[in-house]
């Protein structure tokens, strides 16, 4: 993929989806009944993060991510799904900087698909918990972020997609837009949706490579005495929204017949840390990063 043009639909993607909070693409209306868990590790090196024109220092970011979801079909036209998820991002950022040393999102994840007909389906997803540093809990660190989308099948290897993403706290409170999958060849497929725009491609059928992008991030809720410390009152029991937007290749390993391992490496282009409330930026050089996984379902 030329890296140009990378880099401007990334741009163009973090344009209208930079706060988005629910991250994971839905299940296709299809899927069979299971349960399915994920861990993932990810850490992006050391870059310079600037206020404006002052350079701070260094920040590098370690993301860690453990998720659990049941998937129930109760009946040809509808399947419900249950489980929780954990993110953490935690932060190496230069002494005095007004930057959480971590930030949580702790979640139910509830969500149903609804079968219309054979080609319409309809997907509801909502993610309510605590997203905050945890530095204390109060009620301002529940929020419950949600997304709706509607999807047409032409057949099995092409389907649009129509999304929305809502989360009340984030720069953009609702943002979304078109996508679709299209497996064009027999090994072949494009991904074409937030938050993971991506080709696929099969060596055979324990191996999958791929390349493409991803916008991750979310809203979480700073302590009450946060801003007071960092010599900043106004950022007191503030909303941070943190971004990054990735451009990399990886690979999928089928390890089993239900259990697989994930690696991506590629560059961060973008690493943003916004109390939007506040007026208040960071703004991070691009760094490289690795990725590693472990999915699998029973």
């Amino acid at each position: 993929m030329n890296p140009l043009l990378s880099c401007l639909l990334l741009a163009i993607l973090a344009a209208r989806a930079a706060s988005a909070q629910v991250w994971a693409p839905m299940t296709p209306p299809d899927a069979s009944s299971r349960n399915d868990y994920r861990t993932e590790l990810s850490y992006a090196a050391p870059s310079r993060i600037a206020l404006g024109s002052v350079r701070l220092g260094d920040i590098d970011t370690l993301h860690t991510r453990v998720s659990y979801l049941a998937t129930t079909r109760t009946s040809a036209s509808f399947t419900w799904r249950a489980g929780l998820s954990w993110d953490r991002y935690a932060f190496g950022a230069p002494a005095g900087a007004p930057i959480p040393g971590s930030v949580h999102g702790l979640a139910l994840k509830l969500a149903t698909d609804w079968r219309l007909t054979d080609r319409w389906s309809v997907q509801f997803e909502a993610s309510p918990g605590l997203y905050s540093d945890f530095a204390d809990i109060g009620l301002n660190d529940f929020n419950s972020p949600f997304a709706l989308m509607t999807t047409y099948s032409v057949n099995r290897d092409l389907q649009f997609f129509a999304r929305a993403n809502v989360t009340f706290r984030g720069e953009f409170p609702v943002i979304g837009g078109p996508g679709v999958r299209w497996k064009f060849a027999d090994r072949a497929t494009l991904w074409f949706a937030l938050p993971k725009p991506r080709l696929e491609y099969a060596l055979h059928p324990g191996l999958t490579l791929h390349v493409g992008g991803e916008l991750r991030g979310g809203v979480f809720r700073v302590g009450e005495q946060f801003g007071t410390q960092h010599g900043r009152p106004n950022l007191d029991n503030a909303d941070l929204n943190y971004r990054e937007i990735r451009a990399g290749a990886g690979a999928r390993w089928q390890l089993a017949k239900n259990l697989a391992l994930t690696t991506e490496a590629g560059w961060l282009i973008d690493r943003r840390l916004r109390f939007r409330d506040q007026k208040l930026q960071l703004n991070g050089d691009g760094a490289p990063y690795l990725q590693l996984g472990l999915n699998g379902s029973f």
